[in-house]
């Protein structure tokens, strides 16, 4: 089943770029200093998007979903992989390249790749405030591998904590997502799981204005027509203005510019009688830079829902069915190069959390990627349990193969 608000998952394009410092938009901006990739990096990204509406048209169809707005950030997810990525092996490391869209590349690819995107993004535009930090947690007692260590700090920037695993372990990892993402989203995780050795986290935050701003004052409740059919009343802002817009036979779309115009939000409204599966269905990388080339600017009337969404995905099952499955299997998983002294180890959690405020002066946003890495063969601490039969109680005798009681009795009181 497939979501109505399509707007709310357009925040992939959005998320997929990133600035730095704030300040007031102007109406005609100075542009922003652009940085260069490599004619091969610039592939990755066009796989990249490939990735984002794949993942976009598996959260829609996934049951969890039906009916309802969710968000994703397929650039967060991209970086806790391409980290996680220097700690695997073999078929391992390939599901995760070929699910990102980056079949064919090696994990150096990835890397330089990741590195650019993460450092270049800082200086497009001073007029939007972005924030992208990576992090590691690793339990005390287990010593990463130089190589995945090194390209941790080299590639991702990542701040690196070796920690014991308790509650204080919980209320650090969840302060790091409160602090990277401004307060939108407080907390990641609830309880580390006992088998867990690692988390690698991936925060991206986003806080732009229109170029355009929405006149508070044209605000109005009006009928929104849900997925489902039913009509609700939400608050729609409005404008009249010199828009980039193009339409085709299934949709329509219309640029939102932020800041200097290096970040754009993207609206693709599918024609009346026409299903959202429909656009999905059709949406993918090639189309998507297509339909955008095919923009112009022109005179629209605007009307966009003044709308808040949060959402919780767990990724596991999305990612299989994206044919990334080896990772997540135990004893099969190959993630060898990640730690000296354990390699019976497997992806056992990947989530995300996100959420997204729209309103009149622009729009704030944030996801935060968390994947727990475990160990295959862990134990759980043999401690002694306490029985003291120092009160009335039963007891029997029981014949294993017939599974027949032979004696039931009760004691009841001492000699």
């Amino acid at each position: 089943m497939k979501q109505m608000n399509l707007i709310n998952a357009m925040m992939i394009v959005l998320l997929c770029l990133a600035s730095c410092d704030k300040a007031d938009p102007v109406k005609n901006p100075e542009p922003g200093i652009s940085y260069e990739l490599t004619k091969a990096q610039s592939e990755m990204v066009e796989e990249g998007n490939v990735f984002a509406f794949d993942l976009l048209e598996a959260v829609s169809e996934n049951k969890e979903f039906a009916g309802k707005d969710f968000m994703v950030s397929p650039l967060s997810i991209s970086f806790v992989l391409g980290a996680l990525d220097n700690g695997a092996t073999c078929q391992t490391s390939e599901e995760i390249l070929d699910v990102l869209g980056f079949e064919g590349c090696t994990v150096e690819d990835l890397n330089e790749y990741s590195r650019n995107i993460l450092r270049g993004c800082t200086e497009v535009d001073d007029l939007v405030d972005v924030k992208i930090a990576n992090a590691v947690v690793v339990k005390e007692g287990y010593n990463l591998k130089k190589g995945f260590s090194d390209a941790l700090e080299n590639y991702y920037d990542a701040y690196v904590r070796s920690m014991k695993f308790d509650d204080k372990a919980v209320d650090a990892i969840n302060d790091w997502c409160n602090e990277q993402t401004k307060g939108l989203i407080p907390k990641i995780i609830d309880e580390i799981p006992e088998d867990a050795l690692l988390f690698a986290l991936n925060s991206i935050y986003f806080k732009g204005a229109w170029v355009n701003r929405f006149e508070k004052d044209n605000t109005q409740k009006s009928t929104f027509t849900n997925f489902d059919g039913s009509n609700s009343k939400t608050w729609m802002m409005q404008m009249e203005e010199w828009l980039d817009y193009s339409s085709n036979d299934t949709w329509s779309t219309v640029r939102l510019p932020y800041g200097n115009g290096s970040y754009s939000m993207y609206v693709l409204l599918p024609h009346e009688g026409i299903s959202l599966d429909v656009l999905i269905d059709e949406l993918d990388g090639a189309t998507w830079e297509s339909e955008k080339n095919r923009m112009r600017s022109c005179i629209v009337n605007l009307k966009l829902p003044r709308f808040e969404t949060a959402s919780d995905i767990n990724l596991n099952n999305i990612m299989k069915s994206l044919g990334m499955k080896r990772a997540f299997i135990p004893g099969l998983a190959e993630f060898g190069d990640m730690f000296e002294n354990e390699s019976e180890i497997f992806l056992g959690i990947l989530k995300q959390k996100s959420r997204i405020i729209v309103n009149e002066e622009g729009t704030e946003a944030a996801g935060v990627t968390m994947g727990g890495v475990m160990a295959t063969g862990f134990m759980p601490e043999n401690k002694p349990k306490t029985f003291h039969a120092d009160r009335p109680f039963v007891y029997l005798i029981q014949e294993k193969s017939s599974n027949a009681i032979f004696f039931i009795g009760a004691k009841v009181k001492a000699e």
